[in-house]
């Protein structure tokens, strides 16, 4: 794990693997296939992970649940759905109880 992508302390937590690895990378996957084109600002989705997820629409793009998507949205087709690259991490579980992403640095 890269410690600049996120805290030292959930650096190691997700090092180990187990549930905190599953519920930060389930927290970014939402089931069906959404085109950046299809998502309405202020409805919510939600993730496998279980969190639900804020959709806005910010001056240089799509941001759901905090992180905004890559390249204005723009998502990659693939056999299962549409990878959409995004240029933040989603925490599930932050210390104050928020859902918030944290901006790699």
């Amino acid at each position: 794990m890269n410690n600049k992508k996120c805290p030292t302390q959930v650096a190691e937590s997700l090092n180990e693997g187990g549930e905190a690895l599953s519920s930060l990378l389930l927290a970014h996957v939402v089931p069906g296939t959404m085109a950046a084109s299809d998502l309405t600002p202020g409805s919510k989705v939600m993730s496998v992970g279980g969190p639900e997820l804020e959709v806005r629409r910010a001056s240089d793009g799509v941001v759901v649940g905090g992180a905004k998507l890559a390249s204005g949205g723009a998502g990659t087709r693939v056999a299962n759905g549409i990878v959409h690259p995004i240029v933040d991490v989603i925490f599930p579980y932050e210390s104050q109880g928020e859902k918030k992403p944290v901006r790699p640095r």
